[in-house]
């Protein structure tokens, strides 16, 4: 195993003639989640965090199992390997001592095996500099427990909050630390070289505010910002198809940190906009002059919910479509409300035609949520 990672180091650092962070993310982004073994413990390690390397290890075989560890002879074995690592790579390449840190806000009800699920993508992180902020809606004790149980891996804290997203999402910008926000919905989940990759985006393009990236559902097909184009800057022509609000990152700078969700969009909020939140969320920094840039090279997942798979019932199209509608009319988006009205009586002819009448109707309910929520009051 050691002489695999010593390879894979040098590999690495011969991609990229800086020996820095970019060519380990390069030779490494073809993993995707289906990292080796021996790989993901030495991104632990050369991300410096060799506690969280020897701790995710031996923590539970559940945990272990999640990247294959059960095929090593041992746990204790293996950790005896983490620590020859550690030993060995604790320089690191250059640059990494001044590392951004992340708060991850989670606001989350109702929810608690899909939690879990994030709470294990997190302690595989190659990047250990995030705090994950969980602000719980539910009136019971469910969240806090699953946090006890977790809380020895991950730094992790747990604010109560009234019900509503946008409210929720409030109450835990209230309290984060980080130089990057982070909105992962309580049912997604992120793969290990994530943090990492998205930080050194950061510091290579200091110009932008908001990175947006892609979201795949566990067959690798996309559940999120279906944009036509794989990246390119976020603008309000295609901020609806590009601001999916998992895959959001935005720096905290004082201009940002004063921008917060309309708690008048997004669920539980009471009122008839079911969705919309983040878009309306990233096109008020786009008016204050924050840049953004949508990078499908990385990708959260989450699994796809939307008329054409099925996943959702008619009310909550509709619900979406009033929030979409509410966004455009409140950005005085005119043209956009008429194409993505067309779009969807367009998608469900389409559907209809190959006998799908449940997709058709979840089309039009959609369509109907959008005018219902533009000319609505």
């Amino acid at each position: 195993m050691l002489s695999s990672v010593t390879e894979f180091y040098a590999s690495a650092r011969d991609n990229d003639a800086k020996g820095n962070y970019s060519g380990l993310l390069r030779a490494t982004s073809h993993h995707r989640c289906d990292l080796d073994i021996s790989t993901l413990i030495f991104l632990f390690c050369i991300a410096g965090c060799y506690s969280r390397a020897r701790v995710a290890i031996t923590r539970n075989a559940s945990v272990a199992r999640h990247t294959g560890v059960e095929n090593a002879k041992s746990l204790e074995t293996l950790s005896f390997h983490v620590q020859k690592l550690c030993d060995g790579v604790r320089s690191g390449p250059p640059g990494i001592s001044k590392m951004l840190t992340f708060s991850l806000i989670v606001a989350t009800v109702g929810r608690t095996k899909e939690l879990e699920t994030l709470f294990e993508s997190l302690v595989w992180q190659a990047y250990p500099e995030f705090e994950c902020i969980i602000v719980d809606q539910n009136p019971d004790r469910r969240v806090k427990d699953i946090v006890d149980r977790w809380k020895g891996l991950l730094n992790l804290r747990v604010i109560d909050s009234a019900s509503g997203l946008s409210h929720a999402r409030n109450v835990g910008l209230a309290f984060a630390t980080g130089d990057i926000l982070a909105f992962p919905d309580d049912d997604c989940w992120y793969n290990p070289l994530l943090l990492a990759s998205v930080s050194n985006w950061f510091e290579q393009h200091r110009e932008y505010g908001i990175l947006t990236i892609g979201a795949e559902d566990h067959n690798g097909i996309s559940s999120g910002n279906r944009w036509i184009q794989d990246r390119c800057e976020i603008r309000p022509s295609n901020a609806f198809r590009t601001t999916f609000s998992s895959t959001i990152f935005v720096r905290s700078s004082s201009a940002i940190r004063d921008g917060l969700f309309d708690e008048s969009i997004g669920a539980g909020a009471g009122t008839r906009f079911g969705s919309g939140e983040e878009t309306d969320y990233i096109l008020g920094m786009l008016a204050a002059g924050v840049r953004g840039y949508f990078d499908r090279a990385w990708h959260i997942g989450h699994p796809k919910r939307d008329m054409l798979s099925g996943q959702i019932v008619e009310s909550r199209a509709t619900s979406y479509g009033c929030g979409m509608g509410y966004v455009l009319r409140k950005h005085s988006h005119h043209f956009l409300a008429a194409a993505f009205v067309l779009y969807d009586l367009i998608r469900s002819l389409s559907v209809l035609i190959r006998g799908d009448l449940r997709a058709a109707s979840l089309c039009r309910s959609h369509a109907n949520g959008i005018m219902n929520g533009y000319f609505g009051r």
